[in-house]
């Protein structure tokens, strides 16, 4: 390998003069690192020295390799394995939001059965019941919900900012 190679698999040097790694497609690191022959102390091959992973490229110098994982094997597949499957976590605002949909959901249909069930007991029409059923479901329907929420986060953010003040505080 020499410089500007682009490293097509995972890789052991067994020989390396000045050798540095642009590791920023798997790790994300922009400087270039340097890589050695010889054994290495890391637990990880990401931090191991003598090792260059698929996805890289030689910045400098010159080397030897040994490769030992090609294709679905390397560490570039496993990280692009972990983000395909990583699933997608609910954050608690969400889940409140939701709770609080379903709360004001079940609340109204009771409230509009309620009404309905009064209505037919003192004799009005089918027809006007259901109507002031459905009527008092749509108007249970927080139309201000939005803009609601967006003042309380936009609240709650500013008394954040207020509660930091120190050394590193923010200023808007």
């Amino acid at each position: 390998m020499e410089q500007g190679d682009n490293i097509p698999a995972d890789c052991r040097l067994i020989e390396a003069f000045s050798a540095r790694v642009n590791n920023a497609a798997v790790t994300g690191e922009s400087l270039p690192k340097a890589r050695e022959a010889g054994v290495s102390k890391a637990d990880n091959l990401i931090d191991a020295k003598n090792i260059v992973l698929a996805g890289t490229s030689m910045v400098t110098g010159q080397a030897k390799a040994v490769v030992f994982a090609t294709g679905m094997h390397t560490e570039f597949r496993k990280i692009a394995h972990l983000t395909q499957t990583a699933g997608e976590e609910v954050s608690p605002l969400r889940k409140e939001i939701a709770h609080l949909a379903r709360l004001t959901a079940m609340l109204s249909v009771l409230i509009s059965l309620l009404f309905f069930s009064l209505g037919r007991m003192i004799g009005t029409p089918l027809w006007k019941d259901f109507i002031f059923a459905i009527g008092i479901i749509v108007a249970m329907v927080p139309e201000g919900l939005l803009p609601t929420l967006t003042l309380a986060l936009v609240l709650a953010t500013q008394h954040l900012v207020r509660s930091s003040k120190g050394p590193k505080s923010w200023e808007f």
